[in-house]
């Protein structure tokens, strides 16, 4: 009876020394329990600096320079590939964005210039079709209506040329270049000039 309740004894030190070694291993080993399991204190020992050994060599990887720590795990290479596909992604957008802006600020620049160099285009195919028929009234009226848009005096001189064809459409024109060079003003005044000199 005594050797059972020894025997039992030892078990309940026993089992009470390895749980608390398990639940709270930073507590100090007591006599009692070594006393108690030896074998069970000796497993406890070797947790524990099993435990420490991996806490300090985790701690020390981190101070190791970059070619002598230990490999990182696949989600942490997956994270940093991750990271850097972000940034050279957000770096080609914003190059991408810049070279659009450019490409519609050169597109925007042209398209202003479009409509002058359509009529550009126009004046000279009517002049060159004038040129080539000097006594086709309707091709010398028709490059006179548009040369008066931009160039009055111009017109002016070819009419006063006398090298063209004539007609009621061409005198329209010359009259309208006359009033937009205030030519007809100038022969307004020579008139009351010379109707003031005859009456004296």
């Amino acid at each position: 009876a005594d050797s059972d309740s020894i025997q039992s004894g030892r078990s309940g030190v026993r089992a009470s020394s390895s749980s608390q070694l398990e639940q709270h291993p930073a507590v100090p080993l007591t006599v009692e329990a070594v006393h108690a399991d030896p074998a069970a204190t000796i497993e406890a020992i070797q947790r524990l600096t099993r435990a420490e050994t991996g806490t300090s060599s985790s701690s020390d990887n981190s101070t190791l320079p970059a070619d002598q720590q230990q490999p990182q795990g696949p989600l942490q290479v997956l994270a940093a590939a991750a990271a850097s596909a972000s940034i050279r992604a957000q770096q080609y957008w914003q190059s991408l964005l810049t070279a659009l802006a450019a490409a519609y600020a050169a597109v925007t620049a042209n398209l202003s210039k479009f409509p002058s160099w359509v009529a550009a285009q126009k004046l000279q195919k009517l002049r060159e079709a004038a040129d080539e028929h000097p006594q086709d009234a309707v091709k010398q009226a028709a490059y006179l209506a548009a040369l008066n848009q931009s160039h009055p005096r111009d017109v002016l001189a070819r009419v006063e040329a006398k090298k063209y064809a004539s007609s009621p459409a061409v005198v329209v024109e010359y009259l309208k270049a006359l009033v937009a060079t205030e030519r007809l003003n100038e022969y307004a005044d020579a008139a009351s000039s010379s109707s003031d000199a005859s009456a004296t």
